[in-house]
């Protein structure tokens, strides 16, 4: 990941400042004096912005490019099958179920745990709220806000991932869902 910009300013929180995107069109209210970063997983490029208190306290955005068929979050089913969705797709608990109540049962690699805790539908966004933990790791919260949009030649599914260690849930999840539900996808071509 590289970081641009963006140095800690001095003082208290600072108010959210609007980020438009120049290269694909979304806007986003960021919180204060969170340094932005660009990087690239699974060849997708994301935008992504941290807290200057803790790494491990983020807002990224990936921009994925999707079948013609997909033209509104509709395509995936509901706002609930949306987040259930995306839980199942990470969660392997359930297999380790009758294992899970060994005395001395031990979390084999592999390991996560993803719990749904809410999914709504506004307009054209899904947002989700969930919590997941891997093997050795600690829990983290995340808000997310997803939604397609047609720009140019392609459709574009657009997801706004904000998270935070769950530990730091009661305190933070307010400021990452208001991140999450700021989120404007680009105006679709006509």
């Amino acid at each position: 990941w590289a970081q641009r910009g963006g140095a800690r300013a001095e003082g208290g929180p600072q108010e959210p400042s609007a980020y438009q995107d120049e290269d694909f069109g979304f806007g986003l209210r960021v919180p204060g004096g969170w340094a932005p970063a660009e990087g690239e997983t699974q060849g997708l490029k994301v935008k992504a912005w941290v807290s200057p208190d803790d790494r491990d306290t983020n807002v990224s955005v990936v921009v994925k490019i999707i079948s013609p068929d997909f033209v509104d979050m509709g395509s995936f089913g509901d706002a609930e099958q949306w987040g259930q969705g995306i839980v199942s797709q990470m969660d392997t608990s359930w297999k380790f179920g009758r294992q899970r109540q060994k005395k001395n049962w031990v979390e084999p690699d592999g390991f996560v745990e993803a719990r749904l805790i809410d999914a709504k539908s506004s307009g054209n966004l899904y947002f989700a709220d969930y919590t997941v933990r891997e093997k050795g790791k600690p829990t983290r919260y995340v808000a997310t806000a997803s939604g397609v949009a047609r720009t140019g030649m392609y459709n574009r599914l657009y997801t706004v991932t904000a998270q935070c260690l769950g530990e730091k849930q009661a305190e933070l999840s307010d400021k990452l869902k208001d991140v999450a539900r700021s989120f404007d996808l680009p105006q679709a071509d006509a």
